[in-house]
């Protein structure tokens, strides 16, 4: 089996996944609007694990607001997220299931199957991980999973209300998916007098099950109705920035891009042209404009092979767990090019990659033990760094963040070899 976090086999890229609507009625509901999402009673679709992954997790928990998560608690919840895998799931058959007589986790397999749903309505309305915000749940109503404003394609708003099953069997029916449809449908009908009318509402039903010859699945449900919004491009570029923001102050809080992408942020959401600031730069503490310089950022930074990722490594129990951006992406946020930001997407992966890290000496002192450090590969102290290398898992996303485990443990028994 594929292990999530130890670097000695991968799992598999990419997932299918067996897409259909709930019943005929549902179809003829979807196709009366306009909306031919499924040509035929069922599609396979092929999601990335990757960005599988991270909806799982990150769509809960990064909030764009007071309460932002801060790198550690990102890490070991992403940490945790892939042990809860490994004790449940099995890549099987193109596609993941219930492995073997593991034990069900409820609450797990309800995250899985809505990350499922998830996937699928990123794949059918081209967004991604960065188009997602959470919504706060509103005191004695049933409400969506995510308000009207927290998604867009650029041209449509879109609300998602995704639920998630395993089951035994999961071409049948059984009463808890029943319940997952009437709850979206009594939530979708609450949700009109609560959020903006020109909202696409949809709502998914992603199942697993024990059956080796199955893949996942998901039922659509509740159709989106044919309207448009009046600001869709706005809201995904505000969100995107936030979302990257957010990110970028994770992995590099006081450099000069955190700071003034943080500002130019706060000055976006105040003004209601914000397409004259599209391709201003942003500017250092001295008003000259920010540059990236790759060569620089990496002798700073961890960073992946060639042209991949730069960012952050940090001990999580006998974990290094890396966090990164890629690099054209930085500079996207350098130069504030507002049509490269909305249209990014990078190529979602998972692969086996040597990180090279660089980690200040402080917190190498306060991390590694003696005989860890004497036994690390490539060792190097060079000013205020110390660098070395390791192999890792890492998770390339859609959005253009990219999450790395490295196995310290197992890195340093095979160099006492």
């Amino acid at each position: 089996m594929a292990q999530l976090l130890t670097p000695v086999e991968a799992p598999p890229a990419n997932i299918e996944i067996s897409v259909s609507y709930y019943d005929e009625k549902e179809r003829e509901k979807f196709e009366s609007n306009g909306n031919y999402l499924i040509e035929q009673d069922e599609a396979r679709f092929t999601i990335s694990t990757a960005d599988f992954c991270s909806y799982y997790l990150s769509y809960k928990y990064i909030r764009i607001d007071s309460n932002l998560i801060h790198l550690p608690q990102f890490a070991r919840r992403w940490t945790d997220a892939l042990y809860e895998f490994q004790d449940l799931l099995a890549f099987r058959n193109g596609s993941i299931g219930i492995d073997g007589d593991a034990p069900t986790n409820r609450t797990v397999s309800e995250r899985i199957g809505e990350a499922i749903g998830l996937s699928i309505t990123c794949n059918l309305f081209d967004v991604h991980d960065a188009d997602w915000i959470r919504i706060d749940d509103r005191t004695g109503h049933k409400t969506l999973d995510f308000d009207t404003r927290m998604a867009s394609d650029g041209q449509r708003i879109i609300v998602l209300e995704a639920k998630g099953s395993s089951v035994e069997d999961n071409r049948k029916k059984t009463p808890s998916i029943s319940e997952h449809k009437s709850d979206i449908r009594d939530k979708k009908a609450i949700a009109e007098d609560l959020y903006d009318a020109n909202a696409i509402k949809l709502g998914a039903i992603g199942v697993i099950d024990r059956n080796a010859e199955s893949v996942a699945r998901c039922w659509l449900v509740d159709p989106p109705a044919e309207v448009s919004s009046n600001s869709p491009r706005r809201d995904r570029l505000l969100t995107r920035l936030s979302f990257y923001s957010h990110f970028v102050r994770m992995i590099t809080p006081r450099s000069a891009l955190s700071i003034s992408l943080n500002t130019r942020l706060a000055a976006l959401n105040e003004i209601q042209d914000i397409w004259s600031l599209d391709r201003v730069p942003l500017r250092k503490g001295d008003n000259e404009p920010l540059f990236f310089d790759a060569d620089q950022w990496r002798s700073q930074r961890s960073s992946l092979p060639g042209p991949g990722a730069i960012g952050k490594v940090l001990r999580i129990d006998n974990s290094l767990a890396f966090v990164g951006i890629q690099p054209g992406l930085i500079k996207h946020l350098m130069n504030q090019d507002f049509d490269a930001i909305l249209n990014y997407k990078a190529e979602s992966d998972v692969s086996i990659l040597t990180l090279f890290c660089v980690v200040p000496k402080g917190q190498f002192r306060n991390e590694f033990s003696e005989r860890e450090t004497s036994l690390l590969p490539y060792l190097e102290r060079k000013g205020q760094y110390v660098s070395f290398r390791v192999p890792g898992i890492h998770y390339q996303m859609s959005s253009g963040i990219v999450v790395g485990f490295c196995n310290i443990s197992l890195e340093v028994e095979t160099s006492s070899e």
